[in-house]
């Protein structure tokens, strides 16, 4: 150190090195001062230091630390948020302010950070930082993080990469987050194979921000019945804008095949995501809707769709247990809304309803008009044609309750010689049960092949 006291203690040149530091002691040394809500423990391997002390608030000069072995524990849960990380930085002191270069790993995992705080040793201090995450395998992200990442997750099957790049910005007004998630090849599957979704491809946006409102301008439309043809027009119309990001996913399963060829064009303002619309092909048909996704306070959403030409044959023919039991055309409309993540908290109503075409007609087969009348349809020995078939439905507290249920034909003669009705309301099934009775049904199918 180089300095005078006869003029003040300032300017004061030095050259500071430290080696081989227990991270541990030096925080519990500051947690006078400092309050931290974690453990942190391992090594600094080496920290240094070269340049001039203007004053209590000015630096001069070039700093650069390494640590490695580092571990952070969370005490209240005793579970690691990271284990054996190492973390190396450069950092150029300019009088109040500083820039910095820096590279943190754990496990496969790098992330390279750079940036610029601003008065950095007052109270308005104003950060500007940039980060990198580089292409990574998901399963790696999993087994890096196994102690903190979600219980459900950790024995499901992971497949693809992420990558990702943030820009942080906080000052005296707030904090702002902007950034992506790069998705590549992301496949999801259930433990036992009871469902699939993937592969994943595309951007998803990351922002958060002093601007919290974003709710200006993010409405749903109307998905109801009388709406249908509307929004039909509405989806049918191509969107091509720079603010959307862009989900590709190949194939949603659930003991069956359900969806293909999913498409999200997605973007987000304040807390909101807002899936501006999504399509799929579902059996031989096409679906399209809208969601938004509210964070502001919890976790909330609401979605609209509808279905335009499902193959009711396709339908049934893709799920072993029911194959030849129906055809026809469906057209339908649905929304719901949330609040939570579970079955219990869905709320929301649809309405469905058939039709015959030239390469499908309308026709129920007898072995399902056995199973859904028992012994007072045994006289229908054969198939029969319909030219009504409707199921309104709500979804609530986890059940399925069917408002209006009918399969029936009128002839030419206008009487009614075929009528399967159900009593309205009266009617349910638990969502969690029928999904369930559709994995079990789908494991038996695969035993018999």
């Amino acid at each position: 150190v180089h300095g005078r006291t006869s003029e003040g203690f300032f300017p004061i040149r030095t050259t500071f090195l430290a080696e081989g530091i227990d991270l541990s002691t030096i925080l519990n040394l500051a947690s006078t001062s400092i309050k931290l809500p974690y453990h942190v423990a391992g090594e600094m391997k080496r920290a240094s230091f070269e340049g001039t002390i203007n004053s209590q608030e000015s630096l001069n000069g070039r700093a650069s630390v390494e640590t490695r072995k580092v571990s952070i524990l969370n005490p209240t849960t005793s579970r690691n948020l990271a284990k054996d990380a190492l973390l190396n930085a450069d950092i150029e002191f300019k009088e109040k302010d500083l820039s910095f270069k820096a590279e943190a790993a754990t496990g496969n995992l790098s992330t390279l950070f750079s940036g610029i705080v601003k008065g950095f040793m007052g109270k308005e201090r104003h950060f500007q930082v940039k980060g990198t995450l580089a292409e990574v395998r998901i399963s790696d992200i999993r087994n890096t993080f196994w102690d903190i990442f979600p219980d459900s997750l950790l024995y499901v099957g992971l497949q693809g990469s992420v990558s990702s790049s943030v820009s942080v910005n906080y000052d005296k007004a707030g904090l702002d987050i902007n950034g992506n998630l790069l998705l590549k090849d992301f496949i999801l599957e259930g433990e036992n194979g009871e469902y699939s979704i993937g592969p994943i491809n595309g951007t998803i946006p990351i922002k958060y921000g002093k601007d919290q409102n974003g709710k200006e301008g993010m409405s749903l439309p109307s998905f109801e019945k009388s709406q249908f043809d509307r929004l039909s027009h509405y989806y049918a119309q191509e969107t091509v804008r720079e603010d959307l990001y862009k989900l590709t996913v190949g194939s949603l399963r659930y003991g069956f095949p359900l969806l293909e060829n999913i498409t999200l064009l997605i973007k987000q303002k304040g807390s909101l995501w807002n899936i501006e619309r999504f399509s799929a092909n579902i059996f031989g048909g096409k679906m399209n809707g809208s969601a938004i996704i509210d964070l502001s306070n919890g976790f909330h959403y609401r979605v609209g769709l509808l279905v335009k030409g499902v193959s009711m044959r396709r339908l049934c023919d893709g799920i072993e247990p029911i194959k030849g039991f129906i055809s026809g055309k469906v057209d339908g409309i649905a929304n719901f809304k949330a609040s939570g993540i579970g079955i219990p908290q869905l709320m929301g109503m649809a309405d469905f309803w058939t039709y015959p075409t030239e390469s499908e007609k309308t026709m129920i087969s007898k072995e399902f008009l056995q199973k859904i009348g028992g012994s007072s349809l045994k006289a229908y020995l054969r198939n029969r044609d319909f030219n009504k078939g409707i199921l309104s439905l709500y979804l609530k507290d986890g059940y399925l309750i069917f408002r209006d249920l009918e399969i029936s034909n009128r002839n030419f003669l206008g009487i009614t010689d075929l009528s399967v009705k159900v009593a309205p309301v009266s009617n349910r099934i638990a969502l969690d049960h029928l999904l369930w009775t559709i994995a079990e049904a789908a494991e038996r199918a695969k035993k018999k092949k």
